[in-house]
C-alpha cells in the first residue's frame, strides 16, 4: 500500500506540495510568488522545502481570517 510522501518526510518538496494541493508544480511557483503559500526555505540553492505544519498553520490562519472578515 502506497502512502503520500507528505506522511513520511518532515519537509515537502515542491512536487509534494503540488500533489497535496492538487495543482501543478508551476501553480505552486505562482502561489508562492503571489503569497498564496508561505515562503519555502532552501537547505541548498535550488531545493525549496516546506514543512507540512507550516502549510497547515498558514491555511488555518487564512481560513480563520476569512471567517472573521465574513462575520461582519
Amino acid at each position: 500500500m502506497s502512502e503520500p510522501a507528505a506522511q513520511f518526510r518532515p519537509y515537502l518538496k515542491k512536487q509534494d506540495v503540488a500533489d497535496l494541493l492538487q495543482v501543478s508544480v508551476r501553480q505552486v511557483d505562482l502561489m508562492v510568488k503571489s503569497k498564496q503559500l508561505p515562503p519555502a526555505f532552501y537547505p541548498s540553492a535550488r531545493t525549496p522545502r516546506w514543512r507540512i505544519e507550516d502549510l497547515n498553520a498558514y491555511f488555518e490562519a487564512k481560513r480563520t481570517a476569512t471567517l472573521t472578515l465574513g462575520s461582519n
